[in-house]
């Protein structure tokens, strides 16, 4: 390493440290201010609610329902659908809820991760005709994007990829970084059809391009997984549970929305890299932790509260397991929910208020619950974004074949 590269590799570590240093402040005094929660809280002051037993009932039973209709609900349709899931994150939960759900209704079903080497063995072995993922950069130059095409023209494939967001989101326009991709899919190289758990607008506002040269687009929201989605009996002894990822802006909305919570309430914080807490959590040990708080908060990224999207995925989960929440409002979020079946606020300000009142009164959290449980286990689990997808599938039958043939 010549000088010159040692001085430049130097100002990069110091230009990190310099952006990150703020929020490595903020999450350490956040730390700080949760190790001291016990002892700033009186325990007599802190009741612990019983378990309600018409929630759990009710939710098992709403289960018990949707899960007796979908069974092998789809075992006539000849659909054989390999996922390439990610390694971690939103989309690696998205496509495994999807997976358990599309198996549930007798569609089969596998995966595998993207950066497998034995991808080429597990599609032989599979003989798959949808193949679902990632249209980023590491996804895309670790394919046989040559293999995939030659299958298609053979065998018959859709290649049904999620977009991901470029490199300029939320902005529209196309930056030169993205243009490789779209090149790829412009020729037929790469995806047939898009599809997200964004709403249409998001594709049509900032995927203009792709739309614009005639791709179709499936909007495929989160969803409650019913198969472990429900509610668990078990007394409330926390005052809030949070289970969140680590970043500059989760620390940022941590610390405008959620201080003033830490500092005041009993509760138990989970997630990953932020050095207090339950540390990471996998998602079968959290409908557990709901049931034994009295409220899950759920502030929410600014773009999402900007433009139109998503909800996001705790917004279904943790419903379907009894808890109750309070998010933000967004653009789209009396498509899902209505005032009395979600809990939603438009600042920082209603946000703890609402905190703060709903903590002591349980009466009205419950009927909440209730009414959110009944929404999102009639309207709002993956199988019925799976009657969509299958929908898709079945009026799409020209993507599956090449255009070449």
């Amino acid at each position: 390493m010549t000088p010159l590269e040692f001085i430049h590799k130097a100002i990069q570590r110091l230009s990190i440290i310099a952006s990150t240093f703020p929020y490595n402040l903020m999450r350490y005094r956040l730390k700080k201010i949760y190790e001291k929660r016990p002892a700033s809280i009186t325990r007599t002051d802190h009741t612990i609610e019983p378990p309600n037993i018409e929630i759990i009932q009710l939710g098992q039973n709403l289960r018990e329902d949707i899960l007796r209709q979908y069974k092998n609900k789809y075992q006539f349709k000849s659909y054989r659908i390999l996922f390439q899931v990610p390694p971690s994150g939103v989309g690696a939960l998205w496509f495994n809820d999807l997976i358990q759900t599309l198996s549930h209704t007798g569609i089969q079903c596998a995966s595998v991760q993207w950066s497998d080497p034995n991808f080429r063995q597990i599609w032989d072995a599979f003989h798959p005709d949808v193949f679902i993922s990632f249209d980023i950069d590491e996804v895309l130059r670790s394919l046989d994007l040559d293999f995939i095409n030659r299958y298609k023209k053979s065998d018959g494939c859709l290649r049904l990829f999620t977009p991901s967001n470029k490199h300029n989101f939320p902005k529209p326009g196309m930056p030169a970084k993205d243009e490789w991709r779209f090149e790829l899919a412009r020729i037929g190289q790469s995806a047939d059809a898009y599809f997200c758990m964004f709403v249409e607008e998001f594709f049509s506002q900032f995927w203009s391009e792709w739309k614009n040269i005639g791709f179709q687009y499936l909007s495929l929201p989160h969803g409650c997984n019913p198969i472990y989605q429900y509610p668990r009996e078990s007394a409330k002894d926390f005052d809030y549970f949070m289970a969140t990822s680590y970043g500059p802006e989760r620390v940022k909305l941590t610390w405008q929305y959620l201080k003033p919570i830490l500092e005041n309430y009993y509760g138990l914080w989970a997630g990953p890299n932020w050095g207090f807490g339950l540390g990471p959590l996998n998602s079968t040990q959290l409908p557990d932790l709901y049931a034994q708080a009295r409220i899950v908060p759920n502030p929410l990224a600014r773009f999402l509260i900007d433009y139109p999207s998503e909800i996001t995925e705790r917004a279904f989960s943790a419903t379907a397991c009894g808890a109750f929440q309070i998010t933000d409002w967004t653009p789209v979020t009396e498509r899902f929910y209505s005032p009395n079946e979600l809990v939603t606020v438009r600042s920082r300000k209603e946000f703890i208020e609402k905190f703060d009142y709903y903590i002591t009164h349980p009466e009205e959290r419950n009927q909440i619950i209730k009414n959110g449980m009944q929404r999102v286990f009639k309207d709002h689990t993956y199988f019925h974004r799976i009657d969509h997808l299958v929908e898709f599938l079945d009026h799409n039958q020209q993507l599956f074949q090449s255009p070449f043939t």
